[in-house]
């Protein structure tokens, strides 16, 4: 039997929320994913620059984006840099969002 670490747990968790997110938001998800497949992005974007690019209405949750993001990174649209800046939109209170590289 092997048994799992914390992290890996956490990590679980994480991607069964972020699935459990999108599941709840799949209208919104897919036109969304739509928008981001042919979206034309900086070489170096954030969640946020995406959220800020997509012309779409807001989802009913905020954690939609955040589902957004990693469905992103799952398709191969974006890929983590490593590198992290802090948000710009007074509401998001600066916090540290990480840098992706566009891959289209």
């Amino acid at each position: 039997m092997t048994i799992k670490s914390d992290l890996q747990l956490s990590l679980l968790d994480r991607d069964e929320a972020l699935r459990r997110v999108a599941e709840n938001s799949q209208p919104w998800f897919d036109r969304a994913m739509a928008e981001l497949r042919v979206a034309h992005m900086p070489p170096y974007v954030t969640g946020e620059d995406i959220r800020l690019q997509l012309k779409i209405e807001p989802p009913h949750h905020h954690n939609a984006w955040g589902a957004l993001i990693a469905g992103a990174i799952r398709e191969g649209l974006i890929e983590p840099t490593g590198k992290w800046v802090h948000m710009r939109i007074r509401t998001s209170h600066a916090r540290r969002n990480p840098i992706y590289k566009w891959m289209r």
